[in-house]
């Protein structure tokens, strides 16, 4: 629909053209209601049922898009309206933690992620509870508690593998400084088929980190070809043969950046690892171009 597309505002409004059917009543003939054996307080309850129905869905949705869009004060609007109606919705609950995670509340949100686990449905939410488990694991992660955030996305992935669960496994494992545990996670989305550019980006610096300089530069090789028209793999892997002092490769790759629409003379300037080519002629006539 709208929403996969990244279209919320058309999703929201989808959703509120909607909302007066909520309260709509049934509107059945009675020659209907003999042949089906009803009475009008059948009818009436029905009409209550599928209203709750109704907003079990609209409710939490529209506080999903709103946040989705940015606009966080709608988003509280109707997830609020929603939890005062479905306080132990498994989805609600979780869409109230993203909510809070991505204003910026890291600590609500792993409180609020933790309560959503502990609902009576949520072991029969399998997408629901590992998208939770990584909310949560991306709180720790801001919050800097990177054993927790690690426990919390490898609970994730063992409910429903993902690349956003397996980079924030492997951010959590980075920031411990265990770089190859985080390069084998990276590595294994690739070999699973799953390819990223974030994969190929991460490499590319967990590497430089590691000062292997020819294995960054060979995954960034192969991001390249991977992803032919992403400037930021094609800029990373400049600044890696720029490290290493080869001008001919590095304006290759910077250049192609450049033709992607990605870099620019201020993301070159403020990269440490252009220096050792910084001051060769031909690289400040390029760098003049831009």
């Amino acid at each position: 629909g709208l929403a996969d597309r990244g279209d919320y505002k058309g999703a929201i409004r989808e959703l509120e053209e909607a909302l007066p059917l909520v309260d709509v009543p049934a509107d059945v003939s009675e020659t209907a209601k003999e042949s089906a054996g009803v009475d009008d307080a059948f009818l009436k309850q029905f009409s209550e049922i599928t209203g709750v129905v109704h907003r079990m869905v609209i409710y939490p949705d529209l506080g999903k898009y709103y946040r989705l869009d940015e606009q966080y004060e709608k988003a509280h609007e109707w997830l609020n309206k929603a939890y005062q109606l479905f306080p132990r919705l498994p989805s609600l609950v979780m869409e109230m933690a993203a909510l809070a995670y991505d204003e910026g509340h890291y600590k609500e949100a792993a409180r609020i992620s933790g309560e959503a686990l502990e609902l009576p449905k949520m072991q029969e939410e399998g997408s629901v509870r590992a998208q939770t488990h990584w909310i949560r694991a991306l709180s720790f992660l801001r919050l800097k508690n990177y054993p927790q955030a690690k426990e919390e996305a490898a609970r994730s992935l063992a409910i429903m593998p993902s690349f956003a669960g397996s980079s924030t496994l492997a951010k959590a494992l980075l920031r411990q400084g265990q770089y190859q545990d985080a390069i084998d996670v990276y590595q294994g989305t690739i070999d699973d088929g799953s390819r990223e550019p974030l994969a190929y980006i991460d490499m590319i610096h967990i590497y430089n980190m590691m000062r292997d300089l020819d294995a960054s530069i060979a995954i960034g090789v192969e991001g390249v070809e991977t992803f032919p028209a992403d400037g930021h793999i094609q800029l990373n892997l400049a600044s890696i043969y720029a490290k290493k002092g080869d001008l001919e490769a590095t304006l290759k790759y910077a250049k192609m950046s450049v033709e992607s629409g990605y870099a620019t003379r201020a993301k070159i300037d403020a990269d440490s690892d252009f220096g050792p080519v910084r001051e060769r002629p031909e690289f400040v006539r390029f760098l003049d171009t831009l």
